[in-house]
């Protein structure tokens, strides 16, 4: 069964990805950027893959519909908390 996206609009590579420090060590911090005309329509969930293959979801969620525009940029920032610091 998959366990990707059931939506899938749009992949783009991560820009970063960041562990936390101290206390937040535990923390990893996720960025990733749909420039203009990239990704375009309705966006009604997304997700962190541990792979290209759209199979291996991290982080995921599902929201009201977000219509990002021909001209629109949308950056998505993900904070995922492993185990205890």
């Amino acid at each position: 069964a998959s366990t990707g996206l059931a939506t899938s609009l749009d992949r783009n590579a991560l820009d970063s990805t960041t562990q936390g420090a101290g206390g937040d060590d535990n923390d990893v911090i996720y960025v990733c950027t749909w420039a203009a005309g990239d990704g375009t329509g309705a966006i009604t969930e997304a997700g962190v893959m541990r792979d290209d293959d759209n199979l291996k979801l991290m982080l995921y969620a599902d929201f009201l519909v977000v219509n990002k525009a021909a001209a629109d940029t949308l950056v998505i920032t993900w904070t995922g908390t492993f185990g205890a610091s």
